[in-house]
């Protein structure tokens, strides 16, 4: 199978699942990847075409609301391959919405990324070639930003560990 044919498959996925309550990690993970590698394997030209089509919908949100799921995950697994499809997510997303959004979700990232010690930057250094132009720039501005303003407080989010896993929540 091509791997545009399998991006389109994994948003069709992606359009049937509701996010409004969390799936099990292991939904979580194999819908993010599925979109993720399919995307990184498409030529140039099918990236484009795949981000157009992002535009025209609302699943821009739902991958955001994906990879903040994901920096839980990662957190829970201790995993930074999924710091990297967490980011990817915005990628493909390509800030097409309300860009405040994806900094919003990108702050939940670099908590994650932080506290399992993996540096951000290098990731958005590694993903934002595959990067529309305004993507790119963003997640370049992204790692420009001061620190105090990539905190969870100033996005409103706090940890919870209730039951031993870590989540994000409402502050």
């Amino acid at each position: 199978m091509d791997a545009l044919k399998e991006f389109r498959d994994a948003i069709a996925t992606l359009d049937e699942v509701s996010l409004r309550q969390r799936p099990p990690e292991y939904e979580q993970i194999g819908l993010a990847r599925s979109v993720a590698d399919s995307f990184w394997r498409m030529s140039d030209a099918e990236r484009r075409e795949a981000q157009l089509a992002m535009a025209t919908s609302s699943r821009g949100k739902k991958l955001m609301t994906l990879s903040a799921y994901l920096a839980e995950t990662a957190i829970n697994r201790q995993n930074s391959d999924l710091i990297k499809t967490s980011i990817s997510l915005h990628v493909v997303e390509g800030f097409q919405s309300d860009y405040r959004e994806n900094i919003r979700h990108l702050v939940l990232i670099a908590h994650a990324a932080h506290k399992i010690g993996v540096e951000i930057s290098e990731i958005i250094s590694s993903v934002s070639a595959a990067a529309s132009p305004v993507a790119r720039k963003r997640l370049e501005e992204f790692t420009e930003r001061k620190d105090d303003l990539n905190t969870l407080r100033v996005v409103g989010v706090k940890e919870d560990n209730a039951s031993g896993r870590f989540r994000f929540v409402p502050e």
